[in-house]
């Protein structure tokens, strides 16, 4: 029974708190890396963010299965056609949940910073003089800083958002309802974004057009990730005799 093995569910909502561990440690390494302006700085960090959470999204995921089913079919005389379905089926169910999470959860992150929060927390103790030992011996600047809003946090949208695309065009052989599902989730994202920029969130810097040049490019990169998932989804079909091979076309 596949319901017994370990990872019947290690897509779903674990692999989201995984990308948000990902995400923060990410966001501390780039921070040191002194980068010469604010916009490469947010280039830099969106792009590592975007590979290294697809990465954990789309091909841990894959790999665990095909392990676990290939340990289960290790007998079988034709365990390949059993292999590729079963996986194919742990995935769907998998990424049907992640989808969700992704297109929901997601955002709402951007509306709910538990670490700014917190920070209103320390203002109302600041000014109540319920630290004085600790929080009255503060700088102006560092004082200025703290009533500051909130960050828009535009790198780890970028990231994101090309993520999310990746995760559409790798997984639409065996999954097209996550484009449905990705598209609710960004209208959901626009009209949260919507209301950071009005109400709780300062409004960013002027960047260069480095940025938008780079993600352009970017295109190009989701269209090799999707014949990429063709390739792997649709090997069969490929390599078969009495099948197209649109999917090599696409690769």
């Amino acid at each position: 029974d596949l319901h017994s093995f370990p990872t019947r569910r290690s897509s779903d909502l674990r692999l989201s708190i995984i990308n948000t561990v990902i995400e923060y440690i990410l966001g501390k390494a780039t921070y040191y890396e002194k980068q010469i302006s604010k916009s490469n700085y947010i280039l830099s960090l969106s792009i590592k963010i975007a590979i290294a959470t697809f990465l954990n999204s789309a091909i841990v995921p894959l790999i665990s299965k095909h392990i676990v089913i290939s340990y289960k079919y290790d007998d079988d005389k034709i365990k390949g056609y059993k292999i590729f379905r079963e996986r194919d089926n742990l995935l769907v169910d998998d990424m049907l949940i992640y989808f969700i999470v992704n297109a929901i959860i997601s955002p709402l992150l951007w509306i709910f910073r538990i670490t700014y929060y917190i920070r209103r927390i320390r203002i109302c103790c600041l000014e109540r003089g319920n630290n004085p030992n600790q929080d009255h011996y503060m700088t102006q600047r560092e004082l200025n800083k703290f009533y500051e809003y909130p960050d828009m946090d535009l790198a780890y949208k970028y990231a994101y958002l090309v993520k999310t695309l990746a995760m559409c065009m790798f997984y639409m052989p065996i999954f097209p309802m996550g484009f449905i599902i990705s598209f609710v989730g960004f209208v959901f994202g626009y009209f949260l974004e919507l209301l950071n920029f009005t109400q709780y969130c300062r409004r960013p810097e002027m960047f260069d057009s480095t940025i938008t040049t780079v993600y352009t490019e970017f295109f190009t990169v989701l269209l090799f990730v999707g014949g990429l998932g063709d390739m792997i989804f649709l090997y069969d079909d490929i390599f078969s005799d009495t099948t197209n091979k649109w999917a090599l076309a696409n690769m």
